[in-house]
């Protein structure tokens, strides 16, 4: 680069460059706002990242206190069902709570029992067990009839409750105007705790669903939790500040497919130890045990995540692990501060450099962000906008490049 100092300053203060840098500015911040945007950073870089988490062996360990059973394609093999009635939930929870574990997790809601089924011995059974949790789940109000609301008297969705102090306004928990649905009332009662397992954010969670000025319902992995509250802009979990991104929503750390159906036993055995009325070996006083009732072939619920296609009990079962090992990310939500920063490196770049300087700058830079970002990501679990980063460098510098090259051609030809 021959130019000099001040001829570099004249070029970046040249007025028809102040106004095509707005220009660039105002097209990327429209662009951060688009469906496009979260796509790229949400489906391909994230999805990117955790794919080298994954080859570097930088991905969450499964905690040895957590322990997954699933109704997977062995057990509807031997058992000619798909489902247990109350009464097998009954003798297996038995049989779990047997082994002293500090709680049960079940992705199941039991809003449905059917005919001629034994509700009040499964209550009996429950008020014996262990800590049972179970999900619910919220939707907006439509005019269709259903009974199965939940009571929201219970005390894990009193919202002052939640709060850190009560001077926290937790105003960025939005009011939702959602019916909540849950268990069936008759045996409603016998659960320990209720959260909801709504999934609609593409490896995210909402912490909290704030249903009324006064109710939440938290998340069914947070009651998991010895303790959760709510601050601003945060979620103190465990006594640990767990950082939400800039839509409030808290990212997935997920361990890599392998280990998630590594992990997996089938709950058949148990069932079987249950009937002979034998006690379980490799469940161990103090664990965390979670079910996933809907894990067989034709009888499961998927979820599209950044690690792939996987049943949604994995989704329950990562944020677990999370709590148990007080292991979250970290999303840095510097969106703004990047695209001004990218969008002034790319212009310079496109300003000032020679053509060959300028396209080994430009790869370069990329390549030398994804680097960084990526290790920050899976050294530290730290997420960045990097694509955001990208994109704003790439686009300024290709319009400041175009533009002078053109500006050039046109002298050169007159």
């Amino acid at each position: 680069m021959s130019l000099k100092d001040h001829q570099i300053l004249d070029a970046i203060c040249k007025k028809q460059n102040l106004y095509l840098y707005a220009f660039t500015l105002a097209c990327l911040f429209i662009f951060h706002y688009s469906a496009l945007s979260s796509f790229l950073e949400d489906y391909v870089a994230h999805s990117i990242q955790l794919k080298v988490r994954e080859s570097l062996s930088q991905d969450p360990k499964i905690n040895p206190h957590l322990k997954v059973y699933a109704f997977d394609d062995y057990t509807v093999r031997k058992l000619h069902k798909s489902e247990f009635s109350l009464s097998d939930w009954s003798e297996v929870l038995g049989t779990f709570s047997e082994s002293k574990p500090k709680g049960i997790i079940i992705n199941e809601e039991f809003s449905i029992i059917p005919p001629g089924e034994d509700f009040s011995s499964f209550n009996d059974a429950l008020a014996k067990a262990a800590p049972i949790l179970i999900g619910s789940h919220t939707r907006a109000k439509t005019d269709i009839a259903y009974n199965n609301h939940l009571n929201l008297n219970r005390p894990e969705y009193q919202f002052k409750g939640a709060l850190v102090n009560p001077s926290t306004s937790g105003a960025w928990l939005n009011i939702l105007n959602h019916q909540t649905f849950g268990p069936s009332s008759l045996i409603e009662g016998s659960f320990y705790r209720i959260g909801h397992i709504n999934y609609h954010y593409y490896g995210r969670i909402e912490p909290f669903r704030r249903v009324s000025k006064e109710h939440i319902i938290p998340h069914l992995t947070l009651l998991s939790a010895e303790s959760f509250k709510i601050s601003e802009k945060k979620v103190i979990v465990d006594h640990m500040p767990v950082h939400l991104d800039q839509n409030n929503l808290l990212p997935i750390n997920f361990p890599s497919q392998d280990k998630l159906y590594q992990h997996t036993k089938s709950i058949y055995p148990i069932y079987k130890r249950a009937k002979l009325q034998r006690r379980i070996t490799k469940v161990k006083e103090g664990d965390t045990i979670v079910i996933i009732p809907k894990f067989a072939t034709g009888n499961s619920e998927m979820a599209h995540t950044p690690i792939g296609l996987i049943p949604r009990g994995f989704v329950v079962t990562s944020l677990v692990n999370s709590v148990l090992n007080k292991d979250w990310l970290t999303p840095i939500n510097s969106h703004k501060t990047f695209i001004i920063f990218g969008s002034f490196i790319g212009a310079l770049c496109g300003l000032l450099l020679s053509p060959v300087w300028f396209w080994l700058s430009l790869l370069g830079l990329c390549a030398t962000s994804i680097g960084i970002f990526t290790a920050l990501f899976s050294y530290a679990n730290l997420v960045f906008p990097w694509m955001t980063l990208i994109i704003s460098i790439v686009f300024s510098a290709m319009l400041f490049f175009n533009t002078k090259i053109v500006k050039l051609y046109s002298s050169l030809k007159s």
